[in-house]
């Protein structure tokens, strides 16, 4: 797996997450690539629910492939925020968001889907509702003062074509 194939590396770490039983959700680039119109990107967002019990389990799991710090992800559980995780062979970077109570993110994780993976659709992975992909890329492009490019065509491109003019 040299060249980065984001949904393959992303599994890697979805498989690790529900075999722990721990709940979440593929959101950001990868999301709207899968309900719009398909493009490359740097990295992968992941919404997840990681009690600190867990958190060396999922070291132990990931720390193969991927860094992986613990303490940063302690950090983040606290403070309700993200911590990365870098697949060694590739550099890509997956941003994981610590489901934190607020109501909006719970929300999402309680609208999530299930879809087949591409390019086959053979495995799959639990996802962001197209409505709620909406949703986190009208509020990424409000914070950005509304100059993101790519966050407008992100959004241009998963909804549909009569709601484009």
């Amino acid at each position: 797996m040299s060249v980065a194939d984001p949904y393959a590396i992303t599994v890697l770490v979805t498989d690790v997450l529900e075999s722990l039983g721990l709940r979440y959700l593929i959101g950001g680039s990868l999301a709207s690539s899968l309900h719009g119109t398909p493009r490359s990107t740097n990295d992968a967002d992941l919404v997840a629910e990681i009690p600190g019990r867990l958190v060396e389990d999922l070291v132990s799991a990931l720390e193969d492939r991927f860094y992986i710090d613990a303490d940063m992800i302690r950090d983040a559980i606290a403070r309700g925020a993200s911590f990365n995780l870098i697949h060694y062979e590739t550099a890509f970077k997956i941003d994981v968001f610590v489901l934190t109570r607020d109501d909006l993110l719970q929300e999402e994780m309680r609208r999530r889907e299930s879809h087949g993976l591409p390019p086959s659709g053979e495995r799959s992975a639990w996802f962001a509702s197209a409505e709620d992909t909406i949703l986190q890329k009208l509020d990424w492009y409000r914070k950005g003062a509304g100059i993101s490019e790519r966050q407008w065509r992100d959004l241009a491109a998963e909804l549909p074509p009569a709601a484009r003019t």
